[in-house]
């Protein structure tokens, strides 16, 4: 019996996360231009280590 894989599904999932990472990130600065916020253009943005709402969240 074998069990079904695809071929290099774990670097292509890590490749997916890594661009959507960085389109999340890329999106911030158009959104400070548009609505003349400050928002950090880091990670932190779009979700919180502990749980609450996102800066991105409170804010919109």
């Amino acid at each position: 019996m074998a069990i079904p894989y695809l071929i290099n599904l774990q670097d292509e999932v890590e490749n997916f996360l890594m661009v959507a990472k960085q389109y999340l990130r890329d999106i911030v600065a158009p959104i400070n231009k548009i609505y003349r916020e400050n928002l950090n253009e880091d990670s932190s943005i779009f979700w919180d280590k502990k749980g609450l709402a996102s800066k991105a969240e409170a804010w919109a």
